[in-house]
């Protein structure tokens, strides 16, 4: 139970509201139980403070990162160590990517780069033959 797990840590509590602020120190949880009950004020500003707030609908909770595969993953780590923080060309990905021993020819680069377009991670800027990709701001 956890009540009893909690007995040997120290406990301060402190509530704060528009007319003041109540702070109790106890160096257990019976001496903080011990406090509220013989003071049943502070125990009634504390217990009209709790409020219970439900849970999220499953729509609003974070979707968790996307898993990247082959030359969008390596793309990925280059991203995050902020490589892409100014527009790039193409031909300094692949050299980028030759420098770390991360060979894969242009096609599978230029796929790895939609996938993470497409995952709202990168921008391609420019006209083709001419892009330039950056990370999303």
């Amino acid at each position: 139970m956890i009540i009893t797990e909690l007995i040997s840590l120290e406990i301060c509590v402190s509530v704060k509201r528009d007319f003041g602020e109540i702070t109790i120190a106890a160096a257990t949880i019976n001496e903080l139980i011990d406090f509220l009950k013989s003071n049943p004020d502070a125990f009634n500003l504390i217990t009209s403070l709790i409020k219970v707030t439900p849970s999220p609908p499953p729509s609003a909770v974070a979707k968790p990162e996307k898993i990247f595969t082959g030359c969008a993953e390596k793309l990925s780590i280059i991203l995050n160590e902020g490589f892409f923080d100014f527009p790039k060309k193409f031909g300094e990905i692949t050299q980028e990517l030759n420098r770390r021993t991360w060979f894969y020819d242009k096609r599978r680069i230029d796929d790895g780069l939609k996938i993470l377009i497409r995952a709202g991670k990168l921008n391609r800027l420019g006209e083709r033959g001419e892009y330039q990709y950056v990370k999303v701001p």
